[in-house]
């Protein structure tokens, strides 16, 4: 860490010598450890190294940045030099900053030393038990990785941020094949700091594999309604996130294309839903601690149906007055309902459970129109036949206002926690 320090402090020097009034810098260095697997067997173990920097200058007002994949000392200098050279010839703009001292801290999270043979191990172990217990799964590929990241943040103004931390990933994508038929592809992925189970019981990869099986045979969904969908928490997560960016990120704000852009404090969703950005959740997985440098803190978008904050960097507050979101927009957390999915389904009389959404990215209106893949149909209160391509089409605000039920049962994978959502007025064809 300490070289690290010392590459952030003449990385700063180099910026000011170069004619930047204010510059703010990242040094990281990252390690990485994988094994993959293809076709269900173990192809490869590689260990990769590699460190960089990321560079903001100010010039009267000019912003220049300049990223590069070396620590090597002559390619900062040079892009030092460069990052200012872009920041002279750029139009100054009032609301560009860096960040002022408020704290300094040094921050450690997960796992720091990697037990690389039970990794192997586990993974084998994967391999063996899908085969056992999903005959026709095909694992197309499986990764599993530890990673260890060490990270500085310093600034003119006195910053000064470390962060140390590891994990183990592993992810999969796979399909089933029974003869000449086969099911749409799906994957899993999850991140851990322990190795104490087995990877087939964590999150919901038997449930998901179980389901890929079940997929190879379909149905059409056989009419066109606007109905009732559940989306599993892997497809609830990612419409979520579409949302959230498409009606509060930065470039929805300052153009003024956001549906929302008026309704700070307003409702927009469904009472019972309330979605936090929260990278010091337990359940997360070595989330965020260091945001444009600041401390990373949890923070509500959306709380009981009432929008909290935009998701803005602190250039966009500055454009717009409106509060800086205080960490980088991940590690969503819906808490689940009362009551459990099945009891859910039961009060459906035909609708959709959706396992993925295929798809183009919504208009910024938030319309979306796509394929609902690994999904089934529902009829009379139970789960009856995998349905072919069937089409699912709808608007991301209304999606959220028209949430009737969340499941008890929650997916956290070390990124998100999520239930399973139930939602009235979507297009089904």
């Amino acid at each position: 860490m300490q070289e690290l320090q010392t590459i952030a402090q003449q990385t700063l020097d180099a910026l000011k010598a170069a004619g930047a009034s204010d510059a703010q810098v990242t040094v990281t260095r990252h390690e990485q450890d994988e094994f993959t697997a293809e076709a269900g067997k173990l192809t490869l173990l590689r260990s990769t190294r590699a460190g960089g920097v990321s560079m903001k200058a100010l010039v009267d007002g000019r912003k220049g940045v300049s990223t590069l994949n070396s620590l090597d000392a002559a390619d900062i200098e040079q892009a030092a030099q460069e990052c200012v050279q872009s920041a002279q010839g750029a139009t100054p703009d009032k609301a560009e900053q860096i960040a002022p001292l408020t704290e300094n801290g040094d921050f450690s999270s997960g796992v720091l030393s990697p037990d690389r043979e039970t990794l192997f191990a586990r993974t084998a172990e994967f391999l063996a038990d899908v085969a056992r217990e999903f005959p026709t799964i095909s694992l197309e590929s499986v990764t599993a990785d530890y990673g260890h990241e060490t990270a500085v943040v310093m600034n003119t103004h006195g910053v000064c941020f470390t962060d140390e931390s590891g994990a183990y990933g592993f992810g999969a994508m796979f399909s089933a094949k029974e003869g000449a038929d086969t099911s749409s592809f799906n994957n899993i992925g999850v991140s851990l700091e322990k190795l104490d189970e087995p990877f087939l019981r964590i999150g919901n990869h038997r449930l998901q594999l179980a389901q890929s099986a079940a997929s190879v045979h379909t149905v059409p969904f056989g009419e066109k309604l606007v109905g009732t969908v559940v989306l599993t928490p892997e497809c609830f997560g990612e419409l979520l996130s579409e949302a959230v960016g498409t009606f509060c990120g930065d470039s929805a704000i300052l153009d003024g294309t956001s549906p929302w852009k008026d309704k700070l404090g307003q409702a927009v969703a469904a009472p019972l839903l309330t979605v936090r950005c929260a990278p010091h959740d337990p359940r997360v997985v070595c989330g965020e601690r260091i945001c444009e440098g600041y401390r990373a803190q949890d923070a509500d978008v959306i709380r009981e149906g009432v929008l909290a904050h935009f998701l803005l960097s602190q250039y966009a507050a500055n454009k717009t007055g409106h509060p800086r979101f205080p960490n980088g927009g991940e590690n969503l957390i819906v808490e689940g309902g009362e009551e459990p999915l099945d009891k859910l389904i039961a009060g459906i009389e035909r609708g959709l459970l959706v396992g993925r959404f295929s798809g183009g990215a919504p208009g910024g209106n938030g319309d979306f129109s796509g394929v609902a893949k690994n999904s089934f149909l529902i009829e009379h209160g139970q789960l009856t036949h995998a349905v072919s391509e069937t089409m699912i089409a709808g608007n991301l605000a209304e999606l959220l206002q028209n949430i009737r039920a969340l499941s008890a049962e929650t997916l956290f994978d070390g990124n998100v926690v999520l239930p399973y959502a139930v939602a009235d007025g979507v297009t089904i064809s």
